[in-house]
C-alpha cells in the first residue's frame, strides 16, 4: 500500500530526507559547479537533495583535516530505537534547489529497507541556466544496516557525470573502527568515531533523535575525503513553509553563530523531525535553499 506524504500516521513514521548532499556555488556568475547530501541534514541535518549544498562548506568544530573554531562538544542526544524504521518499506522524494530564489537543480532520492539493512540512492541533475552552463548529474549512494542508535553506513559513493575525478568512497569498518576515504588524491584511512554518518544517512537520524530534550546536536560525517564534526544549536516551536503546505518544525543552526557561513535546517515535528527545508548562507551572503516538493511512502 503506497501513502502520500501528509498521510502519515503514528505508526508510520517518515524517515527519509537524503537530501543535501549537493553543492551548488556561482563562480561570479559565470560557471555553476555541484558537488553533492547529501546532504542535510544536518545531514546529519536537515534534508538537501539536489545541487545544493556542500557538507564540506558548512561550519566545521573540527576536521581531521582541518582545525577551525572550537564549540564544546556536548553528549550525543539519545535515540529513540529502530520501531521508527520498521513500518518503512521504501520512500521516494523530490526537491528544488534554489539560489537566491532562482530554482537551479532538481533532487530525486529513494530509500529502501529490507529487514535490517537499507539502501539510499540520490540523483541530482541541473536545471534552467546551470543546465545550460554546465549539464552536470551527480550520483550518490549509501548502503548499510538498521541498529538501535540508528543508520550505521558501510559504503558510501558519489559519481559524476562531467568530471569524474571528483568521485569520491568511503567504505566504514566498524569493527575495526576506521573508514577508508578514497578521493582523486588517493586513499586514506582515519579513526572511525562511534556514530559517524555520510552525507545520505545523516538526514534521516533526525528520526532517531529526541531533539525536544537537548539544547544541541553534535555528529561526526564522512564525505570520502575527511571526517568533520558539526554542531548544532536546537530551538523548539518554530514553522516551515513548503510547496507541501506551512508545518510546525523544529530549528537548527550550526555553530558558531558568528560564523559568516551559516547552514540552517527545519525539521517537521508531527513528521518525526523529518527535514523540509535546508538554508546555506555562504561567506559573502548568497543563499542556497532545498526544499522537499514531493514525498511517497510505502510501508511494509
Amino acid at each position: 500500500m503506497t501513502k502520500e506524504l501528509i498521510q502519515v500516521h503514528s505508526n508510520n513514521i517518515v524517515p527519509l530526507w537524503g537530501i543535501m548532499h549537493i553543492k551548488l556555488y556561482l563562480n561570479r556568475g559565470r560557471n555553476i559547479f555541484w558537488l553533492l547530501t547529501s546532504l542535510a541534514s544536518t545531514t546529519l541535518l536537515a534534508a538537501p537533495p539536489a545541487a545544493l549544498i556542500p557538507m564540506e562548506n558548512l561550519p566545521a568544530v573540527n576536521s581531521v583535516n582541518n582545525q577551525s573554531a572550537q564549540v564544546p562538544v556536548p553528549p550525543p542526544l539519545s535515540h529513540k530505537g529502530t520501531m521508527y524504521f520498521k513500518n518503512i518499506y521504501s520512500v521516494q522524494a523530490q526537491y528544488h534547489v534554489l539560489f537566491q530564489g532562482l530554482k537551479i537543480a532538481t533532487m530525486t532520492e529513494n530509500f529502501t529497507r529490507k529487514q535490517n539493512t537499507y539502501h539510499i540512492e540520490n540523483h541530482s541533475i541541473a536545471t534552467g541556466l546551470a543546465a545550460i552552463l554546465k549539464p552536470e548529474e551527480i550520483h550518490t549512494t549509501s548502503t548499510g544496516t538498521v541498529t538501535a542508535n540508528g543508520l550505521r553506513p558501510i559504503a558510501y559513493s558519489q559519481t559524476r557525470k562531467l568530471d569524474p575525478q571528483r568521485n569520491t568512497y568511503a567504505d566504514f569498518n566498524w569493527d575495526a573502527q576506521t573508514v577508508t576515504l578514497k578521493d582523486k588524491s588517493g586513499t586514506l584511512t582515519l579513526p572511525l568515531p562511534a556514530g559517524t554518518q555520510d552525507r545520505l544517512s545523516s538526514m534521516y537520524q533526525f528520526l532517531h533523535l529526541s531533539l525536544k530534550e537537548a539544547t544541541t546536536h553534535t555528529f561526526s560525517m564522512a564525505n570520502g575525503n575527511k571526517i568533520t564534526d558539526y554542531v548544532y544549536k536546537i530551538t523548539l516551536n518554530q514553522s516551515v513553509t513548503t510547496p507541501l503546505g506551512t508545518f510546525a518544525a523544529i530549528y537548527l543552526s550550526s555553530l558558531p553563530q558568528n560564523n559568516p557561513r551559516r547552514f540552517e535546517i527545519w525539521v517537521v515535528s508531527e513528521h518525526e523531525n523529518f527535514p523540509y527545508k535546508m538554508v546555506l548562507t555562504d561567506s559573502d551572503g548568497k543563499k542556497f535553499t532545498q526544499v522537499l516538493t514531493k514525498l511517497k511512502i510505502t510501508p511494509h
